[in-house]
């Protein structure tokens, strides 16, 4: 997040192809130096387990490859206790304006990503 208005691979397609990603929960993993660094999977999902959206960036590359990726942020917390990267989730009133190609202020987008912190719950798997 901090850096998609910069990197020539995401400029771009931040300024104007945006899209959500549709998901009811994501894994991390963490290692356990007391387990031989032996890695432990974390599930996180909303407490309601509803479905929610990353914010993704789209692009096409010679017209027949098409991919996506999901934007990440600074862990916020529960999650800060297992990785210290996290997916941005936006909010469902901001789906519009992070949709919109003609919203191009980075500043405002930016904002959108920013603003959202929810609380997940996390199962060890």
């Amino acid at each position: 997040m901090e850096s998609l208005d910069q990197k020539p691979s995401f400029r771009e397609s931040f300024r104007k192809r945006r899209c959500l990603i549709i998901a009811d929960g994501y894994y991390e993993w963490k290692a356990d130096p007391k387990n031989g660094n032996r890695k432990t999977k974390y599930y996180f999902q909303l407490p309601s387990k509803a479905p929610f959206a990353f914010a993704g960036l789209w692009d096409t590359w010679q017209k027949d490859y098409h991919g996506c990726t999901i934007i990440t942020r600074d862990a916020v917390g529960e999650v800060r206790d297992i990785h210290d990267r996290m997916p941005c989730v936006v909010k469902p009133e901001a789906y519009a304006g992070w949709l919109d190609p003609g919203n191009q202020d980075v500043r405002e987008l930016k904002m959108l990503l920013d603003v959202y912190e929810q609380d997940f719950v996390v199962k060890e798997e």
